[in-house]
């Protein structure tokens, strides 16, 4: 599957809800301050995009070489 928006936008979503509906100071209380919950949040974002990237991704093999030849296809980021 390539990547998709609606996929990625699904997953952020999803990673930003943990921080939802908690006040400052629940937040400040876990997170240490308010650099401590935008440091959490932006690793939250960073997460749910490498696993976008892990579960949709793939990688031209063209160009590649092995000992039978030429590789062609795609290889899978894991």
């Amino acid at each position: 599957m390539a990547l998709n928006a609606d996929i990625l936008g699904t997953d952020l979503y999803n990673a930003r809800e943990a921080f939802n509906n908690q006040t400052m100071d629940e937040l400040i209380a876990v997170y240490g301050d308010l650099a401590g919950i935008r440091l959490a949040v932006a690793k939250a974002d960073a997460a749910a995009i490498i696993a976008h990237f892990k579960s949709n991704a793939t990688v031209p093999a063209l160009g590649l070489t092995a000992p039978d030849g030429a590789v062609t296809g795609e290889a899978k980021i894991n």
